[in-house]
């Protein structure tokens, strides 16, 4: 397959991001999970509540918030088609914290990093 992954960056992101895909796919979920883990903040609780407007206000918290929303997709996109990305990509591209997200599924930035790059 030739596709192209364009991954968003900052600005993209709006409260309740990623919520329908959590909820429909345990992928998404585990997703969530291993950012929250890795950057000690509820990745859930920022997306979907938006708690004082963090996504609004905090470039740390949009960068991990669209990240993780990216990152959801497209493991859900890997586990349904069972093949990875890279494998079905012709390029990928990213704005600011999109080209984070195409550097991970690119195989090119570990997930430990990526979310460590996002989190400063």
């Amino acid at each position: 397959m030739n596709s192209i992954f364009v991954f968003p960056g900052l600005g993209a992101q709006y409260a309740g991001m990623g919520k329908d895909i959590f909820n429909e796919f345990a992928t998404a979920r585990h997703a969530f999970q291993q950012v929250s883990d890795l950057s000690n903040k509820n990745i859930a609780e920022i997306c979907f509540e938006n708690p004082g407007d963090v996504l609004s206000t905090n470039d740390v918290s949009m960068s991990l918030a669209t990240f993780t929303h990216s990152l959801a997709i497209g493991r859900v996109i890997e586990s349904e088609t069972g093949e990875l990305l890279r494998s079905q990509s012709y390029v990928m591209a990213g704005h600011p914290a999109g080209q984070t997200a195409a550097f991970y599924f690119s195989g090119t930035l570990a997930l430990k990093d990526a979310v460590t790059f996002c989190n400063k």
